[in-house]
C-alpha cells in the first residue's frame, strides 16, 4: 500500500499529501508499519487502536493539502489528481484491510508464574513409600512467600507438579483436550525424535 502510494503520487509530482485528520498520509502510514514491526505485548493495546484510529480516518480521507516534489506546499483548492490517487488505492485494499483490522482491540496478557524447580518429582509422602500426586507444596509455598497480599489463582501458578494429573485429565478428557495432547505428541515428534511417533498414555502402576 505504501509502495503503491509513493509511486502514484509521485508519477503526479506529489510527494505528500494530508486531510483534516492526518497530516502526511505518507509519513503517518511508514509509521504505522514502523509501530506494527516492533510491537511487544507491553504496547499492543496502543498500537493496534492507533492502527485502527488511523484505518477509520482513511476511509475518511479527503485531501485539504499537498506538498510537490519540490517540497512547495500547493495552494490550490483543486486536489482531483490526489484525492483520485487515494481513492483508488484505499478501494484497492478496502476489503482485505477490513477483514485483518478489527474494530475494537483489547488484549489482556495472562500472568503465570513458573518457580524454578529441580525437578518434577512429587514431594509430599502422604504414607510410607507413598508420595501424593495430588497435593503441591511447592505451590502452597509459592503461594505464601510471593502472593501472600495477592490475589491470585492456584491454576495462573505452574509448578510443573500437577502435569502427570492434568495429563490424564486431559487424556480422558472432552474431544478438545485430547486434540491437545495429539498436537503436542506431533509437535514432539517433528521437534525431537525426528517424524517418529509419540504417544503419551496412563501408567498408574
Amino acid at each position: 500500500m505504501l509502495e503503491d502510494l509513493e509511486i502514484n503520487l509521485g508519477n503526479a509530482g506529489y510527494e505528500d499529501v494530508s486531510s483534516t485528520n492526518i497530516s502526511g498520509l505518507k509519513s503517518v502510514l511508514k509509521i504505522q508499519i514502523e509501530n506494527l514491526n516492533h510491537i511487544e505485548i507491553k504496547n499492543i493495546n496502543e498500537i493496534a487502536n492507533g492502527v485502527i484510529t488511523f484505518w477509520s480516518w482513511l476511509k475518511e480521507f479527503k485531501v485539504g493539502g499537498a506538498s510537490h516534489k519540490s517540497d512547495h506546499i500547493s495552494i490550490s483548492v483543486d486536489f482531483v489528481i490526489p484525492t483520485r490517487i487515494v481513492k483508488d488505492i484505499r478501494e484497492k485494499y478496502q476489503s482485505s484491510l477490513n477483514e485483518l483490522i478489527p474494530k475494537t482491540f483489547n488484549y489482556k496478557a495472562e500472568r503465570l508464574y513458573i518457580p524454578i524447580l529441580r525437578g518434577l518429582r512429587p514431594t509430599q509422602l502422604f504414607e510410607e513409600n507413598k508420595f501424593d500426586e495430588i497435593k503441591d507444596n511447592y505451590l502452597k509455598r509459592t503461594v505464601r512467600d510471593y502472593f501472600k497480599d495477592t490475589l491470585v489463582k492456584e491454576e495462573e501458578i505452574f509448578t510443573g507438579l500437577r502435569l502427570y494429573n492434568d495429563t490424564k485429565r486431559m487424556l480422558l478428557g472432552k474431544r478438545e483436550e485430547r486434540d491437545k495432547i495429539k498436537n503436542f505428541e506431533n509437535f514432539l515428534s517433528k521437534t525431537f525424535f525426528n517424524n517418529q511417533q509419540t504417544h503419551w498414555r496412563r501408567n498408574d502402576a
